[in-house]
């Protein structure tokens, strides 16, 4: 099952605040405030797909037992 991780960055000069909210159901999956650099970005974009597909998971192991 696909979903859409939406990721919404505040920039400024000196840091970044990232916000990651799952698709479906809207709710947030991670905020931080890194400095500008790209790994960080990157690895905090990691961090809520991960977090998404393991929410994903125990929702379908929720039905599955509903069944």
């Amino acid at each position: 099952m696909n979903s859409i991780v939406y990721i919404g960055m505040d920039v400024h000069k000196n840091s970044y605040s990232l916000c990651a909210v799952d698709g479906e159901t809207g709710e947030i999956l991670g905020e931080t405030k890194i400095s500008p650099d790209v790994d960080l970005i990157i690895k905090f974009i990691n961090n809520a797909k991960k977090k998404q597909t393991n929410l994903m998971q125990m929702f379908l192991l929720v039905m599955k037992q509903d069944v």
